[in-house]
């Protein structure tokens, strides 16, 4: 029962770290320094929750009777949090042409791991399957 309440709350954890971290670009701030420190830290911090979220399904063979397009999305957009952890530290480092390339990109990988995401929580989320009964 613990590992179920950790997964459960460690998945709705990235979830709401992912879209603090993807809205934090746009936010008015006065300080845009500070405004991407959190957006980096955020998102720095999103890859280790969600194998926090992943390892209890994973290890306890609830992901084999899950719904396997919920798992494959869940799968590429985990693997896809690890290239745009690599984006950030690119772009954060990165001056001219080459940062404004970088920006569509990992902008693009964002809204890449959000679709997927919505595909896992509607194929796999218990509270969905419980709310759609």
């Amino acid at each position: 029962m613990q590992a179920l309440l950790l997964s459960i709350a460690s998945g709705w954890l990235v979830v709401c770290l992912f879209a603090i971290a993807s809205l934090l670009p746009w936010a008015v701030s006065r300080n845009p320094a500070a405004e991407f420190r959190w957006h980096f830290s955020i998102g720095q911090a999103i890859a280790p929750i969600a194998l926090l979220h992943s390892w209890p399904a994973m290890s306890q063979g609830w992901a084999m009777r899950a719904g396997q397009a919920g798992i494959y999305a869940a799968s590429t957009a985990f693997l896809l949090l690890f290239v745009q952890a690599g984006l950030g530290l690119r772009l954060r480092d990165s001056r001219g042409p080459a940062r404004r390339r970088l920006r569509r990109v990992h902008f693009a990988a964002m809204a890449v791991v959000a679709g997927l995401v919505a595909v896992h929580i509607g194929s796999n989320s218990m509270i969905v399957s419980w709310l759609r009964s």
